[in-house]
């Protein structure tokens, strides 16, 4: 097990990994700063990307949040992988910073 910043990881650069779990980036609310906050998830997911294909890792896992669906109707208690609802990207609140994000990050890993 590795850990480390993300978005230089410098230790996993001198590792060779077989398997990448990326479980966490960003999250926190008291990240006051979108702009880091998107960098932190979407820069980060890039560098674990690229730590991974120079590794030669066999197996990539990403879990992501269902912060990329936005604000859930109080009424929808499941939502499909190919739910319609998308965070507001014209609106400056952490939790639609953080879903646009996720949704790149996971754009970056697809």
């Amino acid at each position: 097990v590795v850990q480390g910043d993300i978005r230089s990881f410098a230790n996993a650069k001198k590792s060779i990994f077989t398997h990448v779990l990326h479980v966490a980036a960003g999250g926190s609310s008291s990240l006051k700063a979108d702009e880091f906050l998107f960098d932190n998830i979407v820069e980060g997911t890039r560098n674990i990307l690229n730590v991974a294909r120079d590794s030669g890792v066999k197996s990539f896992l990403y879990v992501s949040s269902g912060g990329v669906y936005g604000r859930q109707p109080n009424s929808l208690d499941f939502i499909d992988e190919d739910c319609p609802i998308w965070p507001n990207q014209n609106k400056s609140s952490y939790a639609n910073i953080y879903g646009v994000s996720k949704r790149a990050a996971e754009t970056l890993v697809a």
